[in-house]
């Protein structure tokens, strides 16, 4: 993520301006009140981990009601569609909270659907903030999400998940954030 290999873009039917690389890292730039989501070119299918650490680097004003900031598994999008599981954070309407997440709809108007969500201690925002350590595991119908900031790690799982083929990616809400040093593995055989 740190250079511009072509290995990850702005997901189809989201704006290419919005996201770019920048000081080591994969960029979503501009705070707005919709979703912006990128994705890796690559499918993937069947049980795997992905890890990242992501930075929020911008808030907004606008919307108080609720930030995301998510590490995607599962993503298509099209211009007419968009659809992934999203593990990361959110602020919602104040409280800050650790989100395993079901987003779904068109590009322009994505739809939340939390699948397990807890609450966390409140971070800053900007690089010298808080980074955030993200790891997504996907095992059968498990999906399983660990979100680590400081001393403080929270792991959550929802069950019964039709995680399925897909690709690896990013999504941002009101919010800019940084994503650097992603990995996406094949879980060991069981």
């Amino acid at each position: 993520l740190a250079t511009a290999k072509g290995l990850i873009r702005a997901a189809t039917g989201f704006d290419d301006a919005r996201w770019r690389h920048a000081d080591g890292a994969w960029r979503q730039t501009t705070v707005r009140d919709r979703g912006d989501a990128s994705l890796f070119v690559t499918e993937t299918e069947g049980d795997l981990v992905v890890n990242a650490k992501m930075t929020v680097t911008k808030v907004s004003r606008f919307a108080e009601d609720l930030r995301q900031d998510f590490v995607l598994v599962s993503a298509t999008s099209s211009g007419a569609s968009f659809s992934a599981y999203g593990c990361g954070i959110e602020v919602v309407e104040g409280a800050f909270k650790t989100s395993l997440v079901k987003l779904e709809g068109e590009p322009a108007y994505v739809k939340t659907k939390v699948l397990k969500s807890v609450d966390r201690a409140g971070a800053s925002s900007g690089e010298d903030g808080a980074v955030f350590s993200v790891s997504v595991n996907v095992t059968g119908s498990t999906l399983t999400c660990t979100v680590a900031q400081g001393s403080e790690k929270i792991t959550i799982a929802a069950l019964d998940v039709a995680a399925s083929k897909g690709t690896v990616g990013f999504y941002t809400r009101s919010s800019a954030a940084a994503f650097r040093e992603a990995r996406v593995c094949r879980a060991a055989l069981r």
